[in-house]
């Protein structure tokens, strides 16, 4: 008979971990990746996670904010492809157009060297429950999760009580800012991989009091909103024949905000549609020049299954209850399919920071003499594209629109 694989995902802030929650029991923790590779001695994977972004971001588009995190969703799915075979493996690796060798070794060179400091600072944890009372897990399924993902592993009854350890797993990973992701588990449920990503970064200046100013933001439905804006001179321009845009580094440029507004008369649903990859890495390669900003001051909450999104690019047979092979991935008498992928992002934007699943601060410094000849000008007060970008790789961690300032 066929079983359920649920896939969930979560933005989460922090990392815990502890020997067993409630009815839990835990095989291994959450940690780094074993295998410490270097981006010198892998494949070079930044263009086919660029196009895996544009193309998730690309489904997203709505007329409500969205914030989504192709970086978290690549992590649990290709977790989740290290039991898959046949042709649902061919399925993912067509998507994702690399093997899962090179992609598990890209993936962890990615998680060991994300840079980190005490302003700037990019966190993961990713974990497996199973269900302890009939199935068995595949050892080299779960040995490649540990060692290329640093993947925790838990084993519990899939009762109420393990509802209860994984909400709490959640809870504590995201400091209360996502507080559950479960109601129950189904019976015909064996197995949960979750992938949680936080972002916590401190502007590189922070913004100063007579930076900040009221103005206003023409929502997606033409409602003007009040809202403070914030003010700052930075020095990366971006400009094409559709759109313009800017870049702000965090603490220490290892992480940079990227916003991208699309000219007035370009619908922003159209313009998220069509975006590709190749666009978006055209786009991080600005100009320096001195530009003029407003940001404002937001808060996003996104939570979406993903299933029709990822079935519509390609990813059918993992959502198939006849056709899905994950007989990598643990007991031979069960046919596994994936029944649910959700995904969860919390953001907060003001004058500190981006905290939680991410957060955006400016800085500006007033009072020049005179504007400089190439002076650009970006206010985002109407609807527009940001993304949190690793400077490294420059992987879009997160990225979003705002439709309206809530």
């Amino acid at each position: 008979m066929k079983r359920l694989l649920c896939l969930v995902m979560a933005v989460m802030i922090l990392l815990t971990g502890c020997g067993r929650q409630g009815n839990s029991t835990q095989l291994s923790k959450p940690e780094k990746p074993t295998e410490k590779l270097s981006f010198s001695q892998v494949e070079n994977l930044s263009e086919n996670v660029m196009n895996f972004s544009a193309k998730i971001f690309s489904h997203t588009a709505g007329e409500n904010n969205s914030l989504v995190s192709p970086v978290s969703l690549l992590y649990a799915l290709a977790m989740t492809a290290n039991g898959a075979d046949g042709q649902t493996l061919a399925e993912f690796e067509k998507l994702i157009d690399t093997d899962m060798n090179k992609l598990n070794s890209y993936l962890a060179a990615f998680t060991t060297n994300m840079p980190q400091s005490s302003k700037a600072k990019l966190d993961m944890a990713n974990a497996i429950w199973f269900r302890d009372n009939g199935f068995t897990a595949n050892e080299d399924f779960l040995d490649i999760n540990r060692n290329y993902y640093g993947a925790g592993v838990y084993t519990a009854p899939f009762d109420d009580g393990t509802v209860k350890d994984i909400n709490n797993f959640v809870k504590d990973a995201t400091d209360g800012q996502i507080d559950k992701i479960l109601d129950n588990i189904p019976p015909s449920t064996v197995m949960y991989l979750l992938n949680a990503l936080s972002f916590d970064g401190e502007w590189e200046e922070k913004y100063k009091k007579e930076q900040i100013h009221d103005g206003t933001f023409t929502a997606y439905d033409g409602s003007i909103q009040t809202v403070k804006m914030m003010y700052s001179q930075e020095n990366r321009y971006i400009e094409d024949e559709n759109t313009t845009g800017f870049t702000k580094d965090y603490k220490g440029g290892n992480y940079r905000f990227v916003a991208l507004l699309p000219d007035e008369n370009t619908d922003i649903i159209d313009y998220v549609k069509a975006l590709t990859g190749e666009k978006l890495t055209n786009l991080l390669n600005t100009q320096s020049c001195t530009v003029d900003v407003g940001i404002p001051q937001f808060e996003s909450n996104y939570a979406a299954e993903m299933k029709d999104i990822l079935t519509d690019m390609g990813l059918g047979s993992f959502f198939n209850p006849v056709g899905a092979d994950f007989s990598k991935l643990g007991s031979a008498q069960y046919n596994l399919y994936v029944s649910s992928v959700i995904h969860k992002t919390t953001l907060t934007l003001d004058d500190n920071g981006t905290k939680a699943a991410a957060i955006t601060l400016v800085s500006q410094n007033e009072g020049a003499a005179a504007p400089p000849e190439d002076l650009k000008t970006v206010v985002l007060d109407r609807p527009f594209v940001y993304m949190i970008v690793e400077s490294q790789t420059d992987i879009p961690v997160f990225i979003g629109t705002v439709m309206t300032i809530e």
